[in-house]
């Protein structure tokens, strides 16, 4: 191995030496003072060192312009110091004890000019939980090659890091996805005070981190609620910094370890065989700016406000635009404003800046262009320094392409302005709640669809476990041994049918297996989540998880600390399969050291009875007590619509229409109905020109196994919508990602327009009270002024009134979707009453699909471990010590299973 790298370092040497070297940039392969292999990127602007025998992590660099050595004063071979710019880790390992931490990366240089220089570094995961050489690996962190790729254009003031997630094929026989939480770690000191400052976009203002730990939002370390896809840390004395863009899309957190690291972790990165994940992170230098409160690709933005207290414009608040470029080229950008007053009075109002609004050109990194305008109220009362106020900025930027040609683009993006309000964060004075809350960032993570005709595999049996604590105790694997036949050689559950798992999300620890392909899950014929939370498996894993039962997976609950805590977020459909009220905490372990009886309540369940085979009848004589269990509700029945997708559209069947409403639509003017395919050839002629020739060629690309004429004119052949996947879907938005903020909304339009399933809803079907509810939002949307959609014998509301609509129609925390019944097939008899056991969720019909796609059997265990078992009344056993306990829980496995 030591002679094979000498070998490779030897040959960069001389593919450095022959290079011809540009008299504006080098790259050049080097040694340190201590003899470590370094790489030095030199142009113009920056002087950057990578050292490969230390994770290809950035040791030294310098922002020409201001001379400062920002890594000098720290040394990345201080390996417990965390020190360093593009540090790789893993969230589910201690970064100080890190597989990563002294790993060799392999390297290969790409390019050394004229245009770019560029380098790429490379290793493969060994997939250690914790730390290295902990004695546990995860086979969701195991094999996965991370290749970085360093690339610094010559004559650009910043650089790009170009990060691939891949397996490893040669090192990973069975090829299965993989999930890591990825997250890269960054720290640099400016000054030899410690004195700069950490800013993050989150949705209660900008999180700051200061030598003193002030920030606007009380989140000190992690900003999870993140409003846009950057992160800086500034030197306000020095008035340098450097900013990091990301795509927010599989951000989950924000944060910073005090004042000198930069840091995010990602989520949701599935990674399978045939589709790697890609990512790019920008790193920009930035002078003359004390704090950052916006950056994207076009613009780097301090805004500072001030009271005018004297002359002409007293009582108005001034709002100062300090702009740095960023890595596109701007000839000039305007900042149309808006501002929110009146939030801590609860009376909000929204009043336009003065004209002119700011505007700034020709931006320089020599010094930030500033530009300033004015806010007033219009009934003449003063904004005073205790105002806190909102504002709403649509920049019109005009961009230069590199072939000259001028475009506009608009950038939106909005700022808190605390001022000296009394509470010193955005927090009501009286009431605690935020004073403004301000748009959330969209993640966009890729999460796989299952094909509609996929079923679990009847033709073995095989089981797979989500094995938080307690699994032995509850005597899960005696039970796993019954789900069999004795003359069966291969058990249900194997050792690459676990994943092991705290139970709930958490730094250094994870999930060490899940199926998230569906090759591998469709083969399992029932999932068993023994006391872990769902979200363990991230939300990727619940959408799966959702997909899996919805097409006739079994899924089997069993209790604990962690089980029936958090539920999927509001909306999805995963929810639509819990049939009991998730509560944080619901066991209960009575003080006075009563137990309760545990009763059956349908002794003719197959679970009880048997099939007089592998699954023996449960002797029901003898029943034994809980210590403990879960108080836990049964979720309310409802009308309301099964949800595949929590982005799915509603429609109200026409028919179904109160008779005054549905008056009142048909005597509409035409201009207020569309259909489908007139709204996609509408949202296709009103996008520019370049960006239709650009969505023409995604689409040609993305398709191009469809048949021509599939797209014409904008509109897409109704009859092949089913054959859209979701990956093609996402390829299609991908392909737009860096476009602005209006451009981004005609591209997700269309697609809705074209994409969305639309679950039709009967309004008489509903409960009256919904019914009502609904009437009244049509008749305000028909008095309105937007345009409502057909879709075959259904109608869409305007677009502004859906999520209105959907709020009224989707399946709250407590509620089941029409058809959905939960079925108690046990109880605990309690002093204060009797309480569900083990609960079935049954489906009158299947949800929205017909008989033949009826879901998989569902059943929740409401057990837990606690409990001193002296306690129990002569006679009497806790269930786990119960000698038919085993077989009653391998029956209940068969049954999800559809074996009973």
């Amino acid at each position: 191995m030591r002679s094979g790298r000498l070998a490779l370092i030897a040959a960069a040497f001389a593919l450095a030496a022959a290079a011809q070297e540009d008299q504006r940039s080098s790259l050049q392969i080097t040694t340190d003072e201590d003899g470590d292999v370094a790489v030095v990127m030199d142009t113009e602007s920056i002087r950057m060192t990578i050292l490969p025998a230390y994770q290809a992590c950035v040791s030294g660099f310098i922002f020409k312009p201001t001379g400062n050595d920002i890594l000098s004063r720290q040394t990345v071979k201080f390996l417990l110091g965390g020190q360093g710019l593009l540090q790789d880790n893993f969230w589910e390992q201690d970064w100080r004890y890190s597989e990563f931490r002294r790993k060799w990366f392999d390297y290969r240089i790409l390019s050394q000019g004229p245009d770019e220089l560029a380098v790429k570094f490379w290793t493969t995961s060994e997939g250690w939980l914790q730390a290295v050489n902990s004695g546990v690996k995860s086979d969701l962190l195991s094999n996965i090659r991370i290749e970085r790729t360093v690339r610094m254009p010559v004559g650009k003031p910043y650089f790009m890091c170009d990060v691939t997630l891949s397996i490893d094929m040669e090192k990973d026989r069975k090829g299965n996805a993989k999930m890591p939480q990825f997250w890269m770690h960054n720290m640099c000191i400016f000054t030899d005070e410690l004195d700069q400052e950490c800013q993050r976009p989150h949705i209660l203002g900008i999180a700051e981190q200061t030598p003193r730990g002030q920030t606007v939002c009380g989140d000190y370390v992690y900003a999870p609620y993140i409003a846009e896809g950057w992160s800086a840390q500034t030197s306000p004395r020095t008035r340098e910094g450097l900013v990091f863009l990301m795509d927010p899309a599989y951000v989950q957190c924000l944060y910073n370890c005090g004042n000198s690291t930069v840091e995010w972790f990602g989520d949701n990165m599935l990674i399978t065989r045939d589709r790697p994940l890609r990512t790019r992170i920008y790193i920009l230098p930035v002078i003359g700016l004390q704090k950052v409160h916006f950056a994207d690709p076009h613009m780097i933005v301090q805004l500072t406000g001030r009271n005018v207290l004297e002359g002409p414009n007293a009582g108005a608040f001034e709002l100062d635009f300090a702009v740095c470029p960023s890595y596109r080229v701007v000839r000039s950008i305007t900042f149309d404003t808006t501002a929110t007053y009146g939030l801590h009075e609860r009376r909000p109002a929204t009043v336009r800046m003065l004209e002119p609004m700011p505007s700034v050109r020709n931006l320089r990194i020599e010094a930030p262009r500033h530009a300033a305008g004015l806010v007033k109220r219009p009934d003449g009362i003063p904004l005073d320094e205790k105002t806190p106020l909102k504002f709403d900025i649509a920049a019109r930027v005009e961009v230069v392409d590199p072939d000259g040609r001028i475009r506009m683009r608009v950038v939106k993006f909005q700022y808190f302005h605390l001022g000296a309000y009394p509470t010193g964060r955005n927090e009501h004075l009286q009431g605690g709640e935020p004073l403004a809350v301000l748009d959330r960032v969209e993640a966009r993570p890729w999460i796989p669809a299952p094909a509609p005709d996929l079923r679990p595999d009847r033709g073995s049996f095989r089981l797979f476990a989500v094995m938080g604590p307690h699994g032995r105790h509850y005597r899960l694997p005696e039970a796993f041994e019954r789900t069999v036949s004795r003359d069966e050689r291969k058990l249900a559950v194997q050792k690459e049918d676990v994943g092991y798992t705290p139970g709930f999300p958490c730094n250094k620890l994870g999930l060490t297996e899940f199926p998230y392909d569906f090759r591998r899950l469709f083969g399992y014929r029932a999932l068993i989540n023994c006391n872990a939370q769902t979200d363990i498996t991230r939300l990727v894993g619940q959408s799966i998880l959702a997909s899996y039962i919805a097409q006739g997976g079994g899924y089997v609950m069993f209790g604990g600390e962690s089980a029936y805590a958090v539920s999927a977020p509001e909306g999805h459909p995963l929810n639509a399969f819990d049939p009991v009220v998730y509560e944080s905490p619901s066991i209960e372990l009575r003080r006075d050291g009563a137990v309760a009886q545990i009763a059956v309540t349908e002794p003719n369940h197959p679970i009880f009875k048997g099939n007089g085979a592998n699954a023996p009848a449960i002797n029901l004589s003898r029943m034994p007590v809980a210590l403990s269990w879960h108080k836990l509700r049964l979720k309310k029945q409802t009308l309301k619509p099964f949800i595949r997708d929590p982005g799915e559209t509603f429609g109200l069947q026409t028919d179904s229409l109160p008779e005054a409403e549905r008056a009142a639509f048909s005597s509409l003017p035409p201009a207020r109905i569309t259909d489908r395919n007139s709204l996609m050839r509408s949202i296709y002629q009103g996008m520019s020109e370049d960006l239709r020739a650009r969505f023409d060629s995604a689409c040609a690309s993305v398709f191009k196994s469809f048949p021509p004429g599939t797209i014409s004119g904008g509109v897409f052949d109704e009859t092949r919508i089913e054959s859209v996947t979701e990956d093609q879907k996402f390829e299609l938005r991908s392909a737009f990602a860096d476009l602005d903020d209006e451009e981004r909304e005609q591209i997700a339009s269309w697609m809705e327009a074209a994409f969305s399933r639309v679950s039709v809803v009967r309004v008489d079907a509903l409960e009256r009270e919904q019914q009502e509810q609904v009437a009244a939002l049509l008749r305000a949307a028909i008095e309105g002024e937007g345009v409502f959609v057909k879709r075959g014998n259904a109608i869409l509301l305007p677009e502004e009134r859906r999520e209105a609509l959907s709020s009224l129609l989707l399946p709250r925390r407590d509620e089941l979707p029409a058809g959905a019944r939960p079925h108690v097939l046990m109880e605990v008899r309690a002093p204060d009453g009797t309480h569900p056991f083990l609960v079935e969720l049954e489906f009158e019909n299947a949800p929205g699909t017909g008989a033949d796609r009826r879901p998989g059997r569902v059943l929740a265990f409401l057990n837990s471990p606690f409990g001193d078992p002296s306690r129990c009344p002569q006679g009497a056993v806790p269930y786990w010590e119960w000698d038919q306990w085993p077989q009653l829980v391998a029956n209940a496995l068969m049954y999800a299973a559809g074996e009973l």
